[in-house]
């Protein structure tokens, strides 16, 4: 198998069991698939994992480390190292890439850490060769600790393809994780990717086999790590035509710089039929002070303006990105930035907070922005010179109000209604922050039909105005978003039987039919099943005025309309 080690062991923890790792997939296919890939989540036991490994009785156990995993990686290669003296350790990833000598004095059990990229120097250390040849390892010299040079970079094309038809079949209800590109032109003072050296990409003829591969066996989503994948224009127009070309029903989601699109890749983009893009874009802060501190060369008009294009055919999930802790970005300036992200409403609002990784320029300017953060992993930012812990706390618990009740698009109608009483967005979230914690709902888990019961009450306690239409708005968001679920109990608008009864059997008929065509022959039973029938005292949809208004939702198409006869 190799020169040095009978068995390996490739080792993996991700943060979901959704994911797969792409870090073990390139170290798989880099030592020709002789390896044993196991792959976990942080949420697993770790005396379970440590176990499960130890019997596999490998001679080496490769580990890729991130923020994310770090500890818990630490936590099994110590269980397995006691109880298997005899394996080696070997780390990777970035994070022990930027202090690994520490990361080995610290920790006896690690024997060697690969920093950088890992295929060619995983390659060459189980082959066995020299470990001072080795670019980019660090090891154990009797009582030292030698740290070699980096490896070069590598030549993408040179690289094994990572997947077969064989591997995708087995990945078709994961995320699957892809790169067409490593490295980053920009320089955000905050990323680990302004550490690198330019941009290097993989051919495009690789590319399309791979992304046709992938389309062919069914892939549901294919999530491309590059860091910013527009960065070359034309080369990322040509692989849009190549998707819009030959997709079926995959979903890519990229990474993009929305102030450097261009009219065409936006056409191209707002033009693609439904469901077959998302986008991940960073805002990050539209404080000007702040994007210049962190070295963001963005022009945040001109994001904006491109944003809002993106936006109006409605055939794209977009989610947005905010950092809190950012240099110059005080507690008004981050309500400010939150205001103006949110008024672009994107499908998701991710408020982020600022993490001082190893190896990035913010880290090292610490101290001259007053950073206080917290030494272990992932970093966190605990306070600076412009905004404080309590300040912070405060915007922690509006974020959790925005996933629930925002991120989650399970209060369209009613958080919008909701809303139009308050000066701003964040001021309304911060009401609602103030009242969840008030009434001690961030001391347990909530179920998700509790979440409308506990809007309910706040929309009563703090505005109170036109509650009716509010009930109703809410109502219809509970129906649109929880299939077959009773009725909460604040439900006052009730039709008896007979409704139901009438509604269904018209539904069955010829002039009913056309509200579902696809459920054209179906039993009664099915009817009921896949769509359901509700009045309303209030026109939902378009008005909002009072009278009555039966509405139809379509599960299976995820469609709701308005029946136009009387019942």
């Amino acid at each position: 198998m190799t020169d040095k080690f009978d068995k390996i062991c490739i080792v993996a923890v991700n943060a979901a069991y959704t994911h797969s790792s792409l870090s073990a997939r390139c170290l798989f296919k880099a030592l020709g698939d002789n390896a044993l890939v196991c792959e976990y989540t942080i949420n697993d036991n770790i005396s379970k994992v440590a176990a499960e490994l130890y019997k596999h009785s490998c001679s080496l156990y490769a580990f890729s480390c991130y923020i994310w995993n770090i500890e818990f990686v630490l936590d099994v290669c110590r269980i397995l190292k006691a109880a298997n003296p005899g394996c080696t350790i070997l780390l990777g990833g970035p994070e022990v890439s930027y202090d690994a000598v520490c990361v080995m004095q610290e920790h006896d059990f690690v024997d060697c850490i690969i920093c950088g990229e890992g295929e060619i120097a995983l390659k060459e250390f189980v082959s066995g060769k020299d470990y001072d040849k080795i670019g980019g390892l660090v090891y154990r010299k009797d009582a030292d600790i030698i740290q070699n040079d980096i490896q070069p970079i590598i030549n993408l094309d040179e690289l094994p393809c990572l997947y077969t038809k064989e591997d995708v079949t087995g990945l078709q209800n994961k995320m699957v994780y892809y790169e067409t590109s490593r490295g980053c032109p920009y320089r955000c003072s905050y990323c680990l990717s302004s550490t690198s050296h330019g941009v290097r990409f993989f051919s495009l003829g690789r590319v399309f086999e791979d992304f046709k591969m992938f389309i062919d066996c069914g892939v549901k989503l294919i999530k491309l790590v590059d860091r910013t994948f527009n960065i070359d224009k034309e080369r990322t127009k040509q692989i849009l035509r190549f998707i819009l070309d030959n997709n079926k029903q995959t979903c890519f989601h990229f990474e993009i710089s929305a102030d450097i699109m261009d009219d065409e890749m936006i056409e191209l983009l707002t033009g693609a039929p439904k469901g077959f893009f998302q986008l991940e874009i960073g805002v990050q802060s539209t404080n000007e002070k702040t994007l210049d501190a962190i070295d963001r060369k963005a022009s945040t008009d001109k994001l904006i303006k491109n944003i809002k294009s993106l936006q109006k055919p409605h055939n794209m999930h977009m989610h947005l990105d905010l950092i809190a802790g950012l240099p110059y970005e005080d507690y008004e300036s981050f309500k400010n930035s939150f205001n103006d992200v949110f008024a672009l409403r994107p499908d998701m609002l991710q408020l982020g907070f600022l993490k001082l990784l190893k190896g990035t320029k913010i880290r090292n300017e610490a101290a001259k922005y007053g950073y206080v953060f917290n030494l272990k992993p992932p970093y966190e930012v605990i306070s600076n010179d412009f905004i404080s812990y309590d300040e912070l706390l405060k915007l922690k618990d509006v974020c959790e109000i925005v996933e629930k009740y925002y991120n989650s698009a399970s209060f369209e109608k009613s958080l919008e209604m909701a809303l139009g009483f308050f000066d701003n967005a964040y001021d309304f979230f911060y009401e609602f922050a103030k009242f969840w914690s008030k009434n001690s709902y961030d001391k347990r888990s909530q179920s998700k039909k509790a979440l409308y019961d506990i809007f309910l009450e706040f929309y009563k306690s703090n505005i109170g105005e036109n509650t009716e239409l509010f009930c109703e708005l809410l109502k219809f968001d509970f129906i649109k978003n929880n299939k077959n679920a009773t009725l909460p109990a604040w439900v006052t608008t009730r039709p008896g039987k007979a409704f139901y009864t009438n509604c269904y059997e018209f539904l069955k008929s010829e002039e009913g039919v056309k509200y579902i065509p696809h459920l054209s022959g179906a039993k009664l039973c099915d009817i009921i099943r896949t769509v359901k029938v509700e009045r309303f005292n209030f026109d939902v949809l378009n008005t909002y005025k009072f009278g009555e208004c039966v509405i139809i939702f379509d599960y299976e198409n995820n469609t709701f309309t308005k029946i136009e006869e009387k019942f």
